[in-house]
């Protein structure tokens, strides 16, 4: 499973399964549950309260 992320710059885009554990505190393949019960604040999807960046579910 790889990530990408848009927002970085060409090179840094792509984030390997094994990175998104440590960087994120959560398992490649819990990366679409967790996006989706965090919301985006951008598209105006607030999400689940508690959830984020720095409290992933079960912390």
């Amino acid at each position: 499973m790889r990530l990408l992320n848009t927002g970085l710059a060409m090179e840094r885009r792509y984030t390997a399964g094994e990175h998104i554990l440590p960087r994120y505190g959560v398992l490649a393949e819990q990366w679409p549950d967790f996006r989706a019960l965090m919301g985006d604040p951008a598209d105006n999807i607030s999400g689940i309260r508690g959830i984020g960046a720095k409290t992933p579910p079960g912390s």
